[in-house]
């Protein structure tokens, strides 16, 4: 829906054009969350619009503030509504506190979408607009819109991990690719180009050594909106086998060495010994009772480290393990228009073990996306 300044938006409209106004920050806020901001006058109508735009920037409510002049904005503001899509922060961080700052204005109300999940702000922000005598009250709409929106912060916040997406290009039975390995192309050139963006959206991108030797990647973003951005690249490699060749790998050729991360079983620690500099980063990692390394463990080591979130790109052994030991969060399943058959073509998920249809994994709030003649099936991962 296109809007105009001066438009008549109902609560629901405002706060729906705040999560498309948020979403345009996508890349460029980790870690902090994306967050828009729509601010309508006492009749309803549009008065202005913003959103977090950077990491270290200008917060979506305090953009949408300057965006009126300064001359105008004391009586244009009186008696106003705020959408925000996340609750206003409450303390000083690298900017304001959006809580302080809204009620130095005469508003009649703020409409916040969610509760913020960080301890430093969850609830404050919300009292410290309402002590100033303006009606401050959380959505009971949109819900799912305004989850997926902040998904990557919420995970963050709650389980102190990164945030894990699948990125799967398959047939429609599923297939990744035949037997020898072929399977170029299993999809068009519009998915491919969504999955550039989705490069850039993401702080890391991750694959198994199998992936790195067959397909030699780049793995960086070739979208024009992010082709200044270098990503960070994870590779999961227990035995080290990859270690010798990394650096002069195809991942080097588009990143700085410390771009990229190798992921070794624990146990290859000792064997290794000590190493002169290398570059890029040994990252040791504990392996579960079945011999796996502990995906879990990877994923709040990587959040420690500042790694918000991450795109797996992996093969069916990578994907399977990080369904089966649960830190995957979203799924992103590219499906070319073709059928590849039975046991000469390798699915997806062909090492994920389910014992009866209770422990399923099912994807919640789904949507299907036509890329020509393709389909993106997305959608949250969870039983």
């Amino acid at each position: 829906m296109k809007v105009r300044l001066g438009q008549r938006l109902t609560d629901h409209e405002a706060m729906s054009l705040a999560i498309r106004q948020a979403q345009k920050g996508a890349g460029f806020v980790a870690p902090n969350p994306l967050v828009g901001c729509v601010i309508l006058d006492q009749e309803q109508r549009l008065l202005s619009l913003g959103y977090h735009r950077r990491w270290g920037g200008d917060h979506a409510e305090v953009e949408a503030l300057k965006k009126i002049p300064t001359q105008d904005r004391r009586r244009a503001l009186q008696g106003a509504q705020v959408f925000v899509t996340l609750e206003p922060c409450a303390h000083q961080g690298l900017t304001p506190s959006c809580a302080h700052e809204l009620i130095r204005w005469p508003l009649a109300k703020v409409i916040y979408g969610l509760k913020d999940p960080n301890p430093k702000v969850s609830g404050k922000g919300a009292e410290i607009i309402r002590q100033k005598g303006i009606s401050c009250e959380q959505a009971d709409f949109l819900q799912g819109e305004l989850e997926d929106l902040a998904e990557v912060f919420l995970t963050n916040m709650r389980e102190q991990r990164s945030f894990i997406a699948l990125k799967v290009a398959s047939s429609l039975d599923g297939k990744l690719a035949m037997a020898n390995g072929e399977s170029q192309w299993i999809t068009n050139e519009s998915s491919r180009h969504h999955v550039q963006y989705l490069r850039g959206i993401y702080q890391a991108v991750l694959i198994g050594r199998q992936t790195l030797l067959k397909d030699q990647p780049r793995l960086n973003s070739r979208h024009p909106r992010f082709q200044d951005r270098q990503n960070t690249v994870i590779v999961l490699d227990p035995k080290g086998q990859s270690l010798d060749g990394l650096a002069h790998s195809s991942l080097a050729q588009v990143r700085p060495l410390d771009k990229i991360v190798l992921v070794l079983s624990e146990r290859r620690k000792k064997a290794l010994g000590p190493r002169g500099r290398i570059g890029f980063e040994l990252l040791f990692c504990p392996e579960l009772e079945s011999g796996q390394l502990d995906l879990l463990w990877l994923s709040r080591e990587l959040y420690r480290q500042g790694i918000a979130s991450i795109l797996v790109e992996g093969g069916a052994h990578t994907h399977s393990q990080f369904l089966q030991q649960g830190p995957a969060d979203r799924l992103y399943q590219f499906l070319g228009p073709v059928l590849m058959g039975g046991p000469q073509a390798i699915g997806w998920t062909e090492g994920l073990q389910i014992q009866s249809f209770q422990e399923r994994l099912v994807l919640r709030r789904m949507k299907a996306f036509k890329l020509e003649d393709n389909i993106l099936v997305t959608g949250c991962l969870g039983r």
